[in-house]
């Protein structure tokens, strides 16, 4: 199984919350799946980070670099492909970077680890 981990799953992952749900945190911890985050994750960091809304140290690249490489995570990069519905993507969703995610999911068969309900609203598989 391939997963892709919503930005707060990545950071109560990391920070080992109780925020994190039963399912997921056993699925990430679990050494079988291949675990995903997107870029976008790293970008929707920085700028949380930016106005003060998180403190992540050093800084939050760095920050987003050590927990993917301390929590075997494979960075995802956004490809052409992965936006090739974004436009016509119906907008259950507004928040752009969770829209990138969906798009990104589908376009590779990923289920997205979050407690986002706005998620199923879309044709993604979520577990939580």
């Amino acid at each position: 199984m391939k997963y892709l981990l919503d930005t707060h799953a990545l950071l109560w992952s990391a920070d080992d919350d109780p925020r994190l749900g039963r399912r997921a945190r056993a699925t990430i911890l679990d050494d079988a799946p291949t675990l995903t985050v997107s870029v976008a994750s790293a970008w929707e960091l920085s700028i949380k980070t930016g106005v003060g809304k998180l403190v992540l140290a050093p800084s939050a690249v760095k920050w987003f670099a050590k927990a993917t490489r301390l929590g075997r995570i494979q960075v995802l990069a956004v490809e052409l492909d992965h936006l090739d519905e974004l436009e016509s993507l119906p907008r259950h969703h507004g928040d752009p970077f969770d829209r990138l995610m969906i798009c990104q999911a589908r376009a590779l068969g990923l289920t997205i680890i979050t407690r986002d309900r706005a998620f199923s609203d879309y044709d993604v598989e979520t577990l939580w």
